[in-house]
């Protein structure tokens, strides 16, 4: 039985939005494994949709809604699988774009959650040769682009905020000569959160 509900959690059809936002979609028994791949998918689409300016929440809000839920849940956000922490953090900043200005979560220490896992991830994916590099220096545009860290303040997340200064001085020596743009993302991040 356990071999043919894989194989039926395998099967499912990766590039239809309708599937990839449904609430079900992350929901049952997935390995980490089967869990990244539909995270992957659900980053392409939500790439997509961002390129052609598609309003997600119109005609997928239940769906959004059991992702965020997800991505915050246990299973992402402290798996053993490095590829699917990293694939977590970047539909987490994704799935904040397509709620910003407000994020689909209401609770200080869900945002801290999310946070901790981004900087967790910037901290040991960003400056190292890793095959995850694209995907944390995807998470890092985006967190630029839609100006993530204003949360931290309007949830009065102060240590959040030092952690995140901590964070960018401790990163900032330790980049390569060609990695200047990283700087230049993290100064805009520290400078979004004093403007």
């Amino acid at each position: 039985r356990r071999r043919g509900a894989a194989a039926g959690a395998a099967s499912v059809d990766l590039s239809d939005p309708s599937t990839l936002f449904s609430p079900e979609f992350l929901a049952g028994r997935l390995s980490a494994s089967q869990l990244r791949t539909r995270l992957e998918a659900v980053s392409k689409a939500l790439s997509v949709a961002a390129e052609n300016e598609v309003d997600l929440r119109a005609g997928h809000g239940p769906g959004l809604e059991a992702l965020a839920e997800a991505l915050v849940d246990s299973r992402v956000v402290k798996s053993s699988d490095q590829g699917l922490v990293v694939t977590g953090a970047l539909v987490l900043a994704q799935l904040l774009r397509v709620y910003a200005p407000h994020a689909p979560y209401s609770s200080a220490g869900e945002i801290k959650t999310i946070f901790t896992l981004f900087h967790k991830v910037l901290r040991n994916h960003l400056t190292a040769d890793s095959p995850l590099y694209p995907r944390v220096f995807a998470l890092l545009e985006e967190l630029v682009r839609t100006q993530t860290y204003i949360l931290l303040i309007e949830f009065e997340l102060h240590d959040q905020v030092l952690k995140l200064y901590r964070l960018a001085f401790e990163l900032a020596p330790q980049l390569r000569a060609d990695q200047s743009h990283i700087k230049a993302y993290l100064v805009s991040i520290l400078t979004s959160l004093v403007d």
